[in-house]
């Protein structure tokens, strides 16, 4: 997975299929940072133990593909390649977002963002958590069986949201 294949070290939780899921495993050991993140990143953490595991499995592949991620089982020239405008306006319709584009760009077919996801209910990634998430909100997360949406750009992380059972259209708002 991914062009160093860092994500390999980290558990899987919710996201067990490494071949046909699109979002990425992320631990301490691989997870942006300012020094090595050249990709904004939408970071999903949950509990693979949770109810609401295998619905937010597939919320979370959806929102990771409408994003222009891909599988690590498709092939690049399988790949649909799409302009990063088109894909936001495509956002836009989908979800309900009213956008204010400039009149030009942004320019360029990479992903929007990567989506990533930290199973903190994971064999040695709890205290990464709690580290990340803050200690209280890792346990309200542990007790509700919730998730926690944060939004990484070099390497600063701001949190998005709490919830509980995020729809597609939640996580992308």
């Amino acid at each position: 997975r991914g062009t160093q294949g860092g994500s390999a070290r980290c558990p899987a939780g919710a996201f067990g299929d490494r071949e046909r899921d699109v979002v990425v495993p992320l631990c301490k050991e691989h997870f942006p940072s300012e020094s090595n993140a050249k990709n904004e990143w939408f970071v999903i953490f949950h509990e693979k133990t949770s109810s609401g595991a295998a619905e937010l499995r597939k919320v979370s592949n959806t929102v990771a593909a409408d994003m222009g991620n891909h599988a690590p089982s498709i092939q690049k020239k399988q790949q649909r390649r799409r302009r990063r405008r088109e894909r936001i306006q495509g956002l836009g319709n989908k979800y309900g977002l009213g956008l204010r584009l400039p009149s030009a760009g942004p320019v360029g077919s990479e992903p929007i963002a990567k989506v990533g996801s930290v199973c903190c209910d994971c064999e040695g990634v709890r205290e990464f958590c709690s580290k990340l998430l803050g200690v209280g909100v890792a346990k309200e997360l542990r007790a509700t069986g919730g998730v926690a949406l944060f939004w990484v750009s070099g390497g600063e992380r701001r949190l998005l949201r709490e919830m509980l059972a995020p729809s597609a259209t939640d996580m992308v708002e």
